[in-house]
């Protein structure tokens, strides 16, 4: 606050992003809170007081902001209750960038081109909340699949099991400019996700990122993806989502392709911007309900 005082910085705009910033309230003499909440953080983490501190914070930042913006529909029910400004803004994707997974002129790396298909893939980080009995399925009930990882590997993640695996294939973190050639050579795109209070409340960026592909996509019930079940198809047990993946290798519907594509169009980052610098500026305002 004293070096905003010296260089003239008066009546900012606060911008929180992380459930760290709770310690800033009050303090900069600002004319505006925002704060966005992007995940159930203390869901992450068992019950002690990690998880007591993490919660403690969050409902400081809801109670304390001007405005919230949640990414979820399962976040905008628990903290709307904590700020009556809270809005919904999920995530959205660089839909020009990963459109590319769905073109034939997209290059396919060089360790794709040479998988067996089909191949399921997933693209993000291995950790904690990944499945790890749902790709052991699919690597056992189907041998002649390839499933392929995308992605870095948490340090605490044991892998060992997936690595067993002949037809299971951990690719290591690309960069986000090589990721739309690897969604290219997926024929599935996995979300298998656990499911438990901190997933229950995520949206996940991969999302959009993959319906901009138009590839067949199957994941777990994450309550964000579940609400676009008429595109995605939802399974609930590593016997199930086998099945589901079953269909999706199957699907032949270039229409259910296009709709999967037109949902992305609708939902890019610019779209995101505009909406939340709205709400912003009619909270300055002071037109906001």
């Amino acid at each position: 606050a004293r070096t905003m005082k010296r260089i003239g910085f008066n009546r900012p705009l606060l911008w929180i992003f992380g459930i760290g910033g709770a310690g800033l309230l009050g303090k900069l003499g600002n004319r505006l809170v925002v704060y966005d909440c992007i995940d159930e953080w203390a869901g992450f983490f068992e019950p002690g007081r990690t998880r007591d501190n993490l919660s403690r914070n969050d409902e400081a930042l809801c109670r304390g902001s001007d405005l919230v913006f949640v990414t979820s529909r399962t976040l905008l029910e628990r903290r709307s209750p904590l700020n009556a400004n809270t809005h919904l803004v999920s995530p959205a994707a660089d839909f020009p960038h990963f459109r590319k997974a769905g073109l034939d002129e997209t290059p396919l790396p060089s360790e794709m081109a040479a998988l067996p298909r089909p191949v399921i893939g997933l693209a993000g980080m291995l950790d904690g909340r990944v499945d790890l009995a749902i790709l052991d399925r699919l690597a056992t009930a189907h041998p002649e699949w390839t499933v392929a990882l995308v992605g870095p590997v948490w340090d605490n993640l044991d892998v060992s099991r997936l690595r067993a695996h002949p037809n299971v294939r951990l690719l290591g973190e690309k960069t986000v400019e090589e990721l739309p050639g690897y969604i290219r050579g997926f024929d599935v795109c996995i979300v298998p996700y656990v499911i438990d209070d901190f997933t229950r409340s995520i949206f996940p960026l991969k999302l959009h990122e993959y319906l901009a592909s138009g590839k067949p996509i199957v994941a777990t019930r994450v309550p964000a993806i579940a609400e676009h079940a008429d595109l995605v198809r939802i399974a609930d047990e590593p016997d199930g989502f086998v099945r589901a993946a079953e269909a999706a290798v199957a699907e032949r519907d270039a229409e259910l392709g296009r709709r999967r594509v037109s949902l992305a169009s609708e939902n890019t980052w610019e779209h995101r911007v505009e909406t939340k610098s709205r709400l912003v500026l009619e909270r300055l305002s002071g037109t906001a309900h």
